[in-house]
Formats: C-alpha cells, sequence, structure tokens
C-alpha cells in the first residue's frame, strides 16, 4: 500500500497532468472559474471558423470578405481587376493566397499594412515569396521602421503616403487615413471602403469586448482617449478591430468607448481619493521602509484594484473580458493620469 502510494507520488511529480488531482488554473491569482462568463449576444455574433481548416472566411459587405481565425482578422476586397488584402496576419496570412483562389480566380496585386507589428503583417515576406510583384501600401513612417528592421517576414512596402490616400483599383474606391498614433509607436491607419460601409481600424476596439490588455497595448493615451470622436465622426457601417471574430456595429463601438471614458473617469476619482503616504504606510507596518519601489508597488496595485473592481460591477454584464483586463486599463490610466 505504502510503496504504491509512493509511485503514484512519484508520477505525479514527473507527470503533473497524472495521477493525483490538480489543483484549477488561475490567472491573476482567481481561479479560471470564477471569471464572468461571456454574455450570450456577445457569443452569439461571432463568425464561424471551421475547425478542419483552422480560420473561417466570410463576405460581410459586397466582394468583402473578413478571414479569422478565432484570434486574429484581416480582410480582402475582391475588384474587377484583383484582389487587395488587408494585413497578412502572422498566424495564418501564408494561406491567403488559397483562401482568395477559394473565392475568386482574379490575382492578389496589392497588400496593405494597417501599422507594423508582426502579428498584424508577419506573413507578409510569405505571401511576397509566391506574388513577387505585390504591391505593399504602408504608411511612411511604417516603412521607415521596417526598412530599418530588416526583417523579412516584413517586407519593406513599395509605396507609401503620409496624411490619406485614395486608392482606385478596379472600379473600387479605397481610403486610406493616417490617425494617431495611438497604438502603434510608428503610425495606425483606417482603412475604409466607402461603397460597402467598412471601417477597418485595427487595434482600436474590439466589438462586444473590452480591449486588449493596457487599452490594447496603447502607445500613446492621449490619442487613444480622441479615438471614439474620430470614430463615430465617420461613416460606416460595419466595423473591423483585427482580433477575435466578432465585427462591430455603431452601438457596439459606442458602448467600447463608452467604457474607455468611463474608465479614466473611475481612475481620476480613484487616484484623487487615494492618500500616497497613508497607502504606503500600510504596507510598511508589515516591511518597513526600508524598500520604497515595493512599498509604492502596493500603492499602485491598490489603486487598480479599487479602479476594477468598480468597472467589473459596472460592465460586467454588458462588454465581454471585463474582470479580465479591467485592472491592466486602470493600471494604464492611472499611470498617463500620474505622469501626463
Amino acid at each position: 500500500m505504502k510503496r504504491s502510494f509512493a509511485i503514484a507520488v512519484l508520477v505525479a511529480l514527473r507527470f503533473p497532468g497524472v495521477g493525483l488531482a490538480q489543483t484549477e488554473p488561475t490567472v491573476g491569482g482567481v481561479p479560471v472559474s470564477k471569471y464572468l462568463a461571456v454574455p450570450a449576444s456577445v457569443g452569439a455574433a461571432r463568425l464561424p471558423v471551421d475547425p478542419a481548416l483552422g480560420y473561417g472566411v466570410s463576405e460581410v459587405a459586397d466582394q468583402f470578405y473578413i478571414v479569422t481565425d478565432g484570434i486574429w482578422q484581416s480582410g480582402f476586397l475582391v475588384t474587377q481587376n484583383g484582389v487587395v488584402l488587408l494585413d497578412a496576419p502572422g498566424s495564418f496570412g501564408a494561406t491567403l493566397p488559397d483562401i482568395v483562389r477559394s473565392i475568386t480566380d482574379r490575382p492578389i496585386t496589392h497588400l496593405i499594412y494597417s501599422h507594423a507589428h508582426k502579428d498584424h503583417i508577419g506573413a507578409a515576406g510569405a505571401l511576397t515569396a509566391v506574388l513577387p510583384n505585390l504591391t505593399i501600401i504602408a504608411h511612411e513612417r511604417v516603412g521607415a521602421y521596417l526598412l530599418d528592421m530588416a526583417d523579412p517576414n516584413r517586407p519593406v512596402p513599395n509605396e507609401t503616403f503620409r496624411g490619406s490616400r485614395t486608392l482606385k483599383v478596379g472600379g473600387a474606391l479605397i481610403e486610406l487615413d493616417e490617425v494617431g498614433p495611438y497604438h502603434s509607436v510608428e503610425a495606425d491607419m483606417f482603412i475604409t471602403l466607402p461603397r460597402q460601409g467598412v471601417l477597418y481600424a485595427i487595434d482600436s476596439y474590439t466589438p462586444g469586448w473590452v480591449t486588449f490588455q493596457g487599452l490594447d497595448l496603447t502607445m500613446n493615451i492621449h490619442n487613444y482617449l480622441a479615438l471614439g470622436d474620430e470614430v463615430m465622426s465617420r461613416d460606416w457601417e460595419i466595423f473591423v478591430g483585427g482580433h477575435l471574430t466578432q465585427l462591430g456595429t455603431r452601438d457596439q463601438i459606442q458602448a467600447s468607448i463608452d467604457y474607455t471614458d468611463d474608465a479614466l473617469a473611475v481612475a481620476t476619482d480613484v487616484i484623487r481619493s487615494t492618500d500616497m503616504m497613508a497607502t504606503m504606510g500600510q504596507a510598511a507596518e508589515a516591511g518597513g521602509w526600508s524598500n520604497p519601489f515595493l512599498l509604492f508597488r502596493y500603492y499602485l496595485d491598490s489603486m487598480a484594484e479599487a479602479c476594477a473592481a468598480r468597472l467589473v460591477q459596472r460592465w460586467g454584464g454588458v462588454l465581454a473580458g471585463v474582470d479580465v483586463w479591467a485592472a491592466s486599463h486602470c493600471d494604464r490610466l492611472l499611470a498617463y493620469l500620474r505622469v501626463d
């Protein structure tokens, strides 16, 4: 009996998933099962993903298709003369030629970079390997950055612009507008398809969900906070944010904007009402004052937790993922309020 028990313990130590029962995984110290469920209305709006292929393709407007693997999105527009790709995500971008061929036999002529980040254009090198005459369009600062990076997976664009550009391909109209920058350091771009009523605004908002960690890893909070007015001032019906599978309506994006505005208001109230020295003193009672970094970290974490708790209470049943990322949103906004 003792020998059997000892063997079971050794197996469990050598192979953690075998033998003894495992504790539930945690995220941020909270058991996974304790997080809020995704609202049913959000789940119902997901675009389909074929598990056999690992992606899904949906025509969401006339001759405009969205490709998603459940985490990333890209799009392509079929014109009279050829196909224009919007981004080439590292996860599935290399398969875009096959995906396009499943829809049309027209050639792929253009690729537009929304911005420079690998997760959205990291398969562009695989495309140029099979499409050597591909025209790649990007903002001029993105072009300069990629020239400096010399990344074979992100080829340097052969056409760049600043400000705005109207692209006409095969009777189709595509409007490119420099916005921000809000998310990336170099430049962010809105891509509008006027006839289709599509606004392609990558890494801005996630319809039905709160934004990703730290307000989607934004590099410029000041510009990000002005983004809502920029988005809603434009004429569109279908919003493409670049992640997950949902597309957005104007009401959904307004909810995302309202959440961001509320997060700023709550963070402002929390930082104004929290006494820094008194809060640090609470931690000092246990560990003394010798480690000011530790005490200041306690002050920051206390504010982020208080801010997040209020946001979860207000928005937990409205947007998905509030309890997952609210603390990171609060932390980013509190840093902005402290230094900017």
